[in-house]
């Protein structure tokens, strides 16, 4: 259970730092776009196939799983 709480905990401190950092006006508005930008071209995708590499491919093949992924697109 506190691993739980470890994971969470830690996602919601980010959230609550880059929520804070905006409402500070610590980025610009251009700064913010090009972090997006960064965040949804590069580090996400990074960060799902780094997930999705440590996985045996019977683990990946879910169709649901796939499903799902592929209709977000």
């Amino acid at each position: 259970m506190t691993s739980v709480f470890s994971t969470t905990g830690t996602i919601f401190f980010i959230i609550a730092i880059g929520y804070f950092a905006v409402d500070r006006k610590v980025f610009s508005r251009d700064a913010l776009q090009v972090l997006g930008k960064y965040v949804v071209n590069v580090a996400l995708p990074a960060l799902i196939f780094r997930a999705l590499s440590g996985r045996g491919f019977s683990e990946i093949s879910n169709v649901g799983y796939l499903g799902g992924t592929f209709w977000v697109r």
